[in-house]
């Protein structure tokens, strides 16, 4: 497939806010601040199990299209941070990949570990180390060893802000030079979690290159991530890089925006903490009715600038109302991409259709729909009907 790449121009106004809003760091696990002044794991009430120092999040992205234009767009990511008591870890991995036709606008992926160890007070020591491959910025490998000293000018329960100062080596193969040399780091992270379990994370490195002053690169990256229950939340990423010395033709900065759909195996909020011990039977939840309204949205959002400008936005709205003898079914969606500037994918559609039932399983409805496409040169399509239908399958996990 062929690359897309873009010649150099000067950095954009969303990747100069971006560069100034900073990067994901490692994120802080909630705990008991005394007790990580203690060294010791937290204990939720007494005679239940100390909290587990491993946090494991996964997210993803999927979008395709198919016809008049053809994109995909496919992202990744895995988190695991370790806390307990001096001890501190993350190993983060993503990979993203994005297509218009046969061009391939995004192809990368990375990984990044990190160890530290709280020493007297404040400071910590720690080792960190990283991999990079992207296909499109013509970098077929950067790997990074980087020991480094820290200081924790806040670290609490929720909320953890640090800087951190280092020197180790790189080695890499950018535009068929492959070279290694030695690197100093500054970096910066903080991360904060609000007791509603919003998370806020970000950081900002920069590595500069020890014999040449104008060979280094930046990354930032922030994070924001929303529970929406126990073990799922929704949230973004956006992540900033600035290589000073990119490849012939290639631009220097590259600015990526993801919306994701998390799960975590530890859950987002702390367990309930349990009840006395009882012989009477437990109360059961009440069975919610399958009548009244219902409703779900969803939303995806892929953004890349820089050596490749995509851009690729999904929207989806349901709201449907049940009641005896009758239901109300509403939807609606919207779809737009784009590829350095030239739309691939444009449309609305939506629905709204009432249904009258006969008697199990037999129904007679009326309703309409509406369409418009770009690509597809639609302006407007509209289609009332009135339908006879049969349920096959009617209950309240289930319709067909």
């Amino acid at each position: 497939m062929k690359r897309s790449k873009n010649p150099a121009r000067p950095l954009s106004a969303v990747g100069m806010a971006l560069l100034a809003l900073g990067s994901a760091a490692v994120p802080a696990r909630a705990g008991d601040s005394a007790a990580a002044a203690s060294g010791k794991n937290p204990v939720l009430v007494s005679g239940v199990p100390e909290l587990s120092p491993w946090e494991v999040t996964a997210a993803a992205g999927f979008g395709m299209s198919r016809g008049n234009t053809d994109t995909l767009n496919v992202s990744a990511q895995l988190l695991a941070t370790y806390l307990e008591g001096a001890n501190e870890g993350l190993l983060g991995l993503d990979y993203g990949y994005a297509e218009t036709g046969d061009t391939t606008t995004v192809d990368n992926f990375h990984a990044n570990a990190a160890y530290n160890r709280t020493l007297a007070g404040p400071f910590y020591a720690g080792l960190a180390g990283d991999v990079t491959h992207d296909e499109i910025a013509d970098i077929d490998y950067r790997v990074s060893a980087l020991p480094m000293l820290g200081f924790y000018l806040m670290k609490s329960e929720r909320t953890l802000l640090a800087l951190e100062a280092g020197a180790g080596y790189v080695w890499e193969d950018q535009g068929g030079l492959g070279q290694d040399y030695w690197v100093y780091r500054i970096g910066q992270r903080f991360s904060h979690t609000a007791e509603s379990g919003v998370k806020f994370t970000e950081s900002v490195q920069w590595t500069p290159a020890m014999e040449d002053s104008d060979n280094w690169y930046l990354t930032a990256q922030a994070g924001l991530s929303v529970p929406v229950s126990r073990h799922w939340a929704v949230g973004a990423v956006a992540r900033y890089t600035y290589d000073n010395t990119p490849s012939a033709g290639l631009e220097k900065d590259d600015l990526a925006v993801l919306a994701t759909l998390s799960y975590s195996l530890k859950g987002f909020e702390p367990e309930p903490t349990p009840g006395r011990r009882s012989l009477m039977p437990e109360k059961k939840k009440a069975e919610l009715p399958g009548l009244g309204w219902s409703r779900s949205a969803g939303v995806s959002l892929a953004l890349n600038q820089g050596n490749s400008d995509t851009l690729s936005v999904l929207g989806d709205l349901a709201a449907n109302h049940y009641h005896e003898g009758g239901e109300w079914l509403n939807a609606a969606g919207v779809a737009y991409a784009e590829t350095d500037s030239e739309t691939s994918v444009q449309n609305v559609r939506a629905a709204t259709q009432y249904n009258k039932l006969l008697g199990d399983p037999l129904y007679v409805g009326v309703g309409t729909g509406f369409r418009y496409d770009d690509i597809a040169r639609v302006d407007y399509q509209v289609t009332p009907a009135v339908v006879l239908g049969a349920y096959l399958v009617r209950n309240d996990a289930m319709k067909l």
